[in-house]
């Protein structure tokens, strides 16, 4: 019997990439009535012992095995290759995915010559992945899915534009899939169309499919995200998106930047008044998790813009803010322009390693993407974690400092405090709370409740830190007063600079999927007696 393994590493557990799972499909095929080849799909994180993954492989005793390679994860699997490779150097290795398939001929020569793999793929496939095996893989996690592929943009940074052809899935065959892969019950359906709202029709017509049959022909409560241009999001989709419930659809908006020059320079082609007005628009529906991208690192793109980028994008209120850095992949123009010298315009220094981020440009020094660094970890802890909203909303509205400036600072000291060392919500709690107590106008009582709020809303274990606990013999009075539910975990405090307490039920009906915190309930302490 032959065996046939496809696999990858993906970033986390809850991530099911369907790359291997589209390979396996297509060579499922071809094999149909082979009966001496039997094929399977292997699924491993990042995460795990390489020697582990490396010997659960090799008890398969394949002949040949499949990787799909990737950013996060080309160097582990190269290392596991060698594993393998030095065990039985007679196993078939191939290497697929843009990692490695957008390589120059002379570097997929010298990954073959160094024994790594046999083989570098650079073919694409259609082959439907939703088979009973893809499907036993994303209940509960995050499933990928496609409708169309390719992109009718350019832009310089990114590979989507460059595949062999732009092609949409028939809307029948894509509904049918939808239905099928929802019912599997995964967390999260991710369309990985790279502009999903490009055509503005195949759109809408997914759109009201996926609001015509949730809850009906698939269960209500699977999340479907959608990466889109939000400058070209047109009236007609608007209207579909108004109708969603409350939590079905999250949108993925890639604002980049608010240069318009460093826009120009990496050939995107975006009205920023257009998508500032409708990021906002999107907001004010209240059913739509809205996430905006940030990039760090662009073409003329200097401290002062990227500062006024930052602000201008916090300012929105985006249920997220995802700041991240310029990336040079392999196959993007803006590579192809970085490795020629003859050609080269723009002065970019980036990682040679993987992720390949940029760490110098012409405009920005390197110290200043060191301090980033501490701006990206303060923002995804206190803000996008949104265990803190509260509270930041507080202290902006009580401090002269910018919101970049003061997840500079906090990150900063938080990074270089013993905090660091012990790791854990509580105790960053209570960093927080001291730091935040440095400024004039903040006082402690409001700072404190607060904090309260923050941290009951968001974490159904409905405790607090010690440092914000106060002894009061009125909470168990209180505590007598509020409605109960049965088998419903519930949690109460005293709010002491409003007069007020709150109590908070830990049950489906009360949680906020948009903004990913419990309902609050206010009641005036003046009553209780």
């Amino acid at each position: 019997m032959k065996k046939i393994i496809f696999t990858t590493l993906n970033s986390k557990y809850i991530h099911v990439s369907s790359a291997p799972f589209y390979v396996a499909s297509h060579y499922k095929k071809i094999y149909y009535n082979e009966k001496d080849i039997d094929i399977e799909v292997l699924y491993f994180t990042i995460n795990e012992d390489l020697d582990l993954i490396s010997k659960k492989i090799l008890s398969y005793n394949p002949s040949l095995i499949s990787f799909s390679v990737y950013i996060w994860n080309v160097e582990k699997t190269f290392f596991i290759c060698k594993k393998i490779k030095e065990y039985n150097e007679n196993i078939k290795i191939i290497l697929g995915g843009p990692e490695v398939a957008f390589r120059s001929d002379k570097e997929k020569e010298e990954i073959i010559k160094s024994g790594i793999a046999n083989e570098i793929s650079t073919n694409e496939y259609d082959d439907n992945p939703n088979d009973a095996c893809y499907l036993s893989f994303v209940k509960g996690r995050i499933a990928y899915f496609e409708s169309q592929r390719g992109c009718p943009f350019n832009c310089a940074f990114c590979l989507s534009g460059r595949v062999s052809e732009n092609k949409v899935f028939p809307l029948e065959e894509t509904y049918k899939n939808i239905i099928t892969l929802a019912k599997a019950k995964p967390k999260i359906i991710k369309f990985v169309d790279r502009t999903f709202n490009s055509r503005e029709q195949h759109a809408n017509n997914i759109l009201n499919f996926i609001l015509e049959n949730s809850g009906k022909t698939f269960p209500k409560d699977i999340q479907f995200h959608f990466e889109i241009a939000g400058d070209i999001l047109k009236d007609s989709t608007f209207e579909i998106l108004k109708k969603m419930p409350k939590g079905l659809v999250q949108v993925e908006i890639g604002l980049q930047t608010f240069n318009k020059k460093s826009l120009e320079s990496i050939n995107r082609k975006t009205n920023i008044e257009v998508l500032v007005k409708n990021i906002k628009k999107l907001l004010e529906y209240k059913n739509i998790h809205v996430h905006i991208d940030l990039i760090a690192g662009l073409p003329y793109e200097n401290i002062i813009s990227f500062i006024e980028s930052f602000n201008m994008a916090y300012s929105l209120k985006a249920h997220m803010i995802q700041f991240g850095f310029l990336k040079i992949l392999y196959g993007s123009p803006l590579k192809e322009l970085l490795d020629n010298e003859n050609k080269q315009t723009i002065s970019l220094y980036y990682d040679k390693n993987a992720p390949y981020e940029v760490r110098e440009t012409k405009w920005i020094q390197k110290d200043f993407f060191d301090v980033f660094k501490y701006v990206e970890d303060s923002l995804d802890r206190l803000y996008n974690s949104h265990r803190f909203i509260n509270t930041l909303n507080y202290v902006f509205d009580n401090i002269d400092y910018s919101p970049f400036m003061f997840f500079l600072n906090f990150g900063y000291k938080y990074n270089h405090s013993d905090y660091k060392e012990k790791n854990n919500l509580d105790d960053y709690t209570e960093f927080f709370y001291n730091f935040c107590l440095q400024y004039p106008n903040i006082k402690k009582s409001e700072l404190r409740d607060n904090l309260v709020i923050d941290r009951l809303q968001s974490n159904r274990m409905g405790k607090l830190p010690q440092v914000l606990k106060i002894k009061d013999d009125k909470l168990s009075k209180i505590k007598k007063c509020i409605p109960i539910k049965k088998s419903v975990k519930q949690a109460i405090a005293i709010l002491y600079s409003k007069n007020q307490y709150i109590y908070i039920n830990y049950d489906e009906e009360s949680f906020d999927s948009i903004n990913k915190i419990y309902k609050v309930h206010y009641e005036n302490l003046d009553d209780i007696k």
